[in-house]
């Protein structure tokens, strides 16, 4: 799974405003647009983690009190970021509802960027939830916005989520030349090393289904060597995915001693990322014990512990969790 690719569409636009014209509600609706750009922030800076939730949960209580022809960038930002937390939370589907209102609000103000971001976060969702035809859809849109934005960068992020879409449905030759693509323009756009690290933990994510292990593990190293020093959380989310991709495709040339290192960081950096990036690691754990003799019992029990969590979140984890699991058996 590859959830890194929620990370791009978390700064903010500037604000475009339809309010109604009374001198009394104008006042009101100033007091609400503040109020709303300082939830923006809020939300921006808050862990993606359990501890957060009560933030996350007040905060669409309040967006939802507020009158519905209040409609800006910052209101598209809050439902994005309270989607995000929920797929991030394991939570997918409740995450639908305010990804299909972002877009409607970015199509209601007519920012090419911001319904960029909106349906690629969108499409994402659709992901998770398992609507492969949604998801191709939604994303194809999403690139169609970005290039009309101008915004290489989102580009690359929409591209290997595309690849990510077409992996899931198990069509790798659709998938790999999605993320070659974005590895590409990442080249010709220089963008941030989160971007271009999320193309490449992708790739090596693809190329370890397709069973072509060199390949995979140059496109990790790559990914990490890009993100030495995380920043923040979205760096460590897409630190914690490549760790956990390198730790698989080290295990399966059997050098488990290194993918026992490359997992303990793929675990200290989700610790302060993700509950999905947690699991992640979590099931990356399990295998990496299953290939060790003297903690395979524990290493099974590990995995099997992983699929039950799992089975209360992100299709996509659930998925995982089951593959390393059968792998584990193997």
């Amino acid at each position: 799974m590859g959830l890194t690719r929620l990370g791009t569409y978390m700064q903010s636009p500037t604000p475009s405003i339809t309010e109604s014209s009374t001198p009394s509600q104008n006042g009101n609706s100033e007091v609400l647009i503040r109020r709303m750009s300082s939830l923006v922030a809020s939300l921006r800076d808050a862990p993606m983690t359990e501890e957060s939730k009560p933030l996350f949960t007040a905060a669409a209580r309040e967006l939802e009190a507020m009158p519905a022809e209040l409609v800006s960038a910052d209101r598209a930002m809050c439902l994005l970021l309270l989607s995000r937390y929920a797929c991030l939370s394991g939570n997918a589907y409740a995450g639908l509802e305010p990804a299909m209102q972002a877009v409607a609000i970015a199509k209601t103000v007519g920012d090419s960027l911001l319904l960029a971001k909106a349906n690629n976060a969108l499409g994402v969702i659709y992901l998770e939830t398992g609507s492969y035809p949604d998801t191709v859809t939604t994303l194809t849109a999403a690139i169609t916005a970005a290039r009309l934005a101008g915004d290489d960068n989102l580009e690359v992020s929409i591209l290997s989520n595309l690849g990510l879409a077409h992996q899931y449905a198990g069509h790798y030759s659709a998938a790999i030349p999605c993320y070659e693509r974005a590895v590409e323009k990442s080249k010709e756009s220089n963008p941030t090393s989160t971007i271009r690290s999320t193309a490449l933990s992708n790739l090596s994510l693809a190329y370890l289904q397709l069973r072509d292990f060199q390949s995979g593990l140059l496109a990790a190293e790559e990914a990490i060597a890009g993100l030495s020093a995380p920043l923040d959380v979205h760096d460590r989310i897409t630190r914690t995915m490549a760790e956990c991709y390198y730790a698989r495709l080290l295990l399966e040339v059997r050098n488990v001693s290194v993918a026992k290192e490359r997992v303990a960081l793929a675990r200290e950096f989700a610790a302060d990322a993700s509950d999905l990036s947690r699991l992640t690691a979590e099931m990356t754990q399990g295998l990496v014990e299953v290939y060790d003799p003297a903690s395979r019992d524990v290493g099974l029990s590990r995995l099997q512990r992983t699929v039950n969590e799992s089975r209360r979140g992100a299709q996509s984890a659930l998925r995982d969790a089951l593959a390393m699991m059968v792998r584990g058996y193997e």
